[in-house]
């Protein structure tokens, strides 16, 4: 069985427009590694433009546990940081060799993290990422190839990460997070640390240690699960295929870049928000920073749809007409808000989203951004008990802007939900406490406030354990 580990908190995250690049003698405040100083005084070390290199691993040599059963199935792999290919070969049935490129730029890398604090590291400013391996057949993305070790029982006791830092860096000590969200059956992960790592890449192994069996608490149960991230190889691992040919989706690359500066409405309130990210189904599609009350995102025109149509419409198929009922769609909700550059990895920098949205006589109406593989329209009206659901949608390939509004209906008893690719005016930018307090005129619209920012952060915890760009669903 495919299982994930959480102890890589501390190196990943995930961004979309990125580029490799070199350094050469460039002033510090002009390099792209240095890219946050203004001036080469204010670089402090490992931000150096003359010594960064990598003096760890210079190639990834890779034998596939059974390869050969997978050459019909597979015939190119790529390495990937953040969408981004860094190298590629022939699958040749599952011995392949990559070249590893001598230096990353800073756009691809993160901070530690508030974890830090937990930590002792060698140097804080250390900043690193990680890559992973997708498996394709004639350009299509059919799967990965992952390093673990299972035990007898086939449960996965450890895997490893392909890291690279910007610093040689040991990290020692031993970070806490406690999952409470339900209260009845609390989760409490404790990770150790003992990296020893040179400035480059290198393999970082998760080890799966032990486990509590449930304790009872006040309000139900406790487990609490220990592991152990090192860069001391603990034996016995293997390269494997993750094989899944219809999950996930391919690149699709259509319309053109969509470009969003926001002016955030008391922006300087949120000035703690350092990074920015927008965040799809299962894919970061953009990241920024956050500055002078707002920021500036740019969702490439090409994306990664992996939701059927009908997710966009809960699946209510009745009284909906459907043009094309095998588009694919990307959807963007929110833009998520970090407190560091670490990225949502870690859970205590996430300090809510920012929304495009107004509140206009009892009306709620947010705005968001739609990926289309192809052109498909949507249009009809579907009803239930207590809700009429209304769409009027003519999504081209490539992004749109959908309007979604809400209202309810005190006499009626019921709520309205409209969906139009019609232009609205007057939507702002606001953070989402800002947002919902500008006119919560019912009880029922303060519940529903608060439900969709628990289903966000339902969506959060669902897709932050996963280490790579495509989720993975259970199972080898």
């Amino acid at each position: 069985m495919k299982k994930y580990f959480l102890s890589n908190l501390i190196i990943a995250a995930l961004a979309v427009v990125v580029a490799l690049t070199s350094c050469n003698d460039k002033d510090c405040d002009e390099c792209d590694k240095c890219a946050t100083c203004e001036t080469c005084e204010e670089c402090e070390p490992p931000c150096d433009c003359e010594t960064g290199g990598n003096t760890g691993m210079t190639q990834l040599v890779i034998n596939v546990e059974d390869g050969s059963d997978y050459s019909g199935m597979i015939d190119r792999v790529k390495l990937l940081l953040e969408g981004v290919e860094l190298a590629s070969a022939s699958y040749n049935n599952g011995n392949f060799t990559f070249n590893l490129p001598d230096k990353v730029a800073a756009a691809y890398l993160y901070g530690m993290g508030e974890y830090a604090a937990e930590l002792t590291l060698s140097n804080p400013n250390a900043q690193s990422t990680s890559a992973f391996i997708v498996a394709l057949k004639d350009d299509k993305h059919v799967g990965e190839i992952y390093l673990a070790n299972y035990d007898s029982d086939d449960y996965e006791r450890a895997e490893g990460n392909i890291t690279y830092v910007n610093c040689d860096l040991t990290i020692t000590g031993k970070s806490t997070y406690i999952d409470d969200y339900d209260i009845t059956y609390v989760r409490e992960y404790n990770n150790t640390y003992s990296v020893d790592s040179k400035r480059g890449w290198s393999m970082w192994y998760d080890v799966d240690e032990t486990y509590t069996e449930p304790e009872e608490t006040l309000y139900g149960f406790k487990k609490t699960y220990n592991s152990m991230c090192t860069t001391t190889d603990p034996g016995g691992l293997k390269w494997y295929v993750y094989y899944y040919p219809y999950y996930g989706s391919d690149a699709v690359t259509a319309g053109d870049n969509l470009e969003i500066t926001a002016e955030v409405e008391d922006g300087s309130d949120y000035n703690d928000v350092k990074r920015v990210i927008a965040e799809g189904w299962y894919n970061s599609v953009a990241v920024g920073t956050y500055g002078d009350g707002g920021f500036t995102l740019t969702f490439p025109k090409k994306s990664y749809p992996e939701r059927g149509i009908d997710n966009f419409i809960y699946g209510y198929w009745d009284g909906v007409d459907i043009s094309d009922y095998y588009a694919k769609l990307e959807t963007v909700y929110a833009i998520s808000g970090f407190s560091s550059s670490m990225g949502y990895w870690d859970y205590d920098d996430y300090v809510g989203y920012f929304i495009l949205g107004k509140m206009e006589s009892g009306v709620e109406t947010t705005a968001i951004f739609v990926f289309a593989d192809r052109d498909v329209n949507v249009t009809g009206t579907y009803e239930e008990s207590g809700l009429e659901s209304n769409y009027s949608m003519s999504l081209k390939a490539g992004w749109n802007t959908v309007y979604k509004s809400w209202f309810y209906d005190e006499i009626e008893d019921i709520w309205i939900e409209n969906n139009t690719t019609e232009a609205v005016e007057g939507l702002k930018w606001y953070n989402e406490s800002d947002f919902y307090s500008l006119s919560l005129y019912s009880a029922k619209r303060a519940a529903k406030s608060a439900s969709d920012k628990d289903a966000v952060k339902v969506k959060r915890t669902k897709r932050s354990s996963a280490s790579v760009l495509f989720n993975k669903p259970a199972g080898k």
